[in-house]
């Protein structure tokens, strides 16, 4: 005959029953407001009970414990409100800047040029002209600020998803300053940069305008402020300590 089945039995373990001291103090922790409003009734009820005269000085108490309950709900109504209503601008900002990119991801690359070029008129510069195409050595826009000082411009109508590469970067700082004698180069690209080609911007001083500042641009900041707001984020190159001459 086959052995018999022992059903083995696991016991578990059982849970200790809730005291009426750890319901009180789950209580207190969970509405500590509610727990003392509770406290002063109960003693202000007891003064009542022991003293009668005493009955006008608990309404005042009780009184002023449900203004202070009120103006605290009104306080708290207030701050959310307040939070609300200075986040609007910021959804506000956020949807034009989108809206306004938007108009750029629908551009070529040659009406981005041009885009760019308007930009650079609506803030004052002079002498504003493309120069996009072949042979263009890197310069598709070329303006001067109310100083003299001459601004070459590399443009790139980019999907948003993409970014510049280091490659590009390279290419364009072998011919802003040695070849169109720039004073001030700036890289515009409607998308990101990879962190090759900001970091080869920065070593050779080029201002790098990206998506978010392309929105910061078309939105009213001048390209001066930006190549300002750039250059001061960005450390001076290191000087190189000239070598000893060898004997």
């Amino acid at each position: 005959m086959p052995p018999r089945s022992r059903t083995v039995r696991r016991r578990t373990a059982r849970k200790p029953k809730k005291t009426a001291q750890a319901l009180l103090y789950r209580a207190v922790r969970r509405h500590p407001a509610r727990a003392a409003a509770t406290v002063i009734a109960a003693v202000l009820l007891l003064a009542v009970a022991t003293d009668p005269g005493l009955w006008w000085t608990a309404a005042l108490v009780l009184l002023l414990a449900a203004a202070t309950r009120w103006a605290t709900r009104l306080y708290t109504a207030h701050r959310a409100a307040t939070a609300g209503h200075q986040a609007w601008p910021t959804e506000q900002e956020q949807l034009r800047r989108e809206k306004s990119l938007a108009a750029v991801d629908a551009m070529t690359g040659t009406e981005f040029e041009h885009h760019v070029a308007a930009l650079c008129r609506r803030d004052g510069l002079t002498g504003v002209h493309t120069v996009g195409g072949r042979g263009d050595l890197g310069a598709d826009v070329i303006a001067h600020t109310p100083t003299g000082a001459k601004i070459v411009i590399q443009c790139k109508r980019y999907a948003p998803h993409r970014k510049v590469r280091s490659g590009e970067m390279q290419t364009f700082v072998g011919t802003a300053r040695p070849e169109h004698h720039a004073d001030i180069a700036v890289f515009v690209a409607s998308c990101a940069y990879t962190k090759d080609a900001e970091h080869y911007g920065r070593k050779h001083r080029i201002t790098l305008v990206d998506r978010d500042l392309l929105a910061m641009w078309k939105n009213g900041t001048t390209l001066e402020a930006i190549v300002a707001m750039w250059q001061a984020a960005t450390p001076p190159p290191p000087r190189r300590t000239p070598s000893a001459p060898r004997r």
